[in-house]
């Protein structure tokens, strides 16, 4: 297992890697402007164009249709998108957290579906 990762008896390489690919993002794109944004009440809405851009955000709504946003990690999973939230949640803001990714968790299932 590789260090700051869950040992999980269902993590393949694929969610390893998915991992590491999160944790940059939120690592230099994320933590360190959060006091700033939770300051402002507001996040940029340059940090959604990027996140969708590294290919974060269409993972917060579990297995999505490719011809929305393209394909996810291979073999994508509901535990990439448990990855996915608990690397986010490392920035130490839930209101950050709440901003970049509930909308799309609660309004964008029934939508697809």
């Amino acid at each position: 297992v590789r260090e700051g990762a869950y040992n999980s008896p269902y993590y393949k390489e694929t969610h390893l890697a998915f991992r590491a690919k999160v944790r940059e993002f939120v690592d230099k794109e994320i933590t360190p402007f959060c006091r700033q944004w939770d300051d402002a009440k507001r996040l940029p809405r340059e940090l959604f164009e990027k996140a969708y851009r590294a290919g974060l955000l269409p993972g917060v709504v579990g297995p999505w249709p490719t011809e929305f946003a393209g394909p996810g990690p291979k073999d994508y999973d509901y535990f990439h998108e448990l990855i996915l939230i608990d690397e986010i949640c490392r920035c130490g803001s839930g209101g950050v957290v709440w901003g970049l990714v509930e909308g799309l968790q609660i309004g964008f299932p029934p939508i697809l579906n």
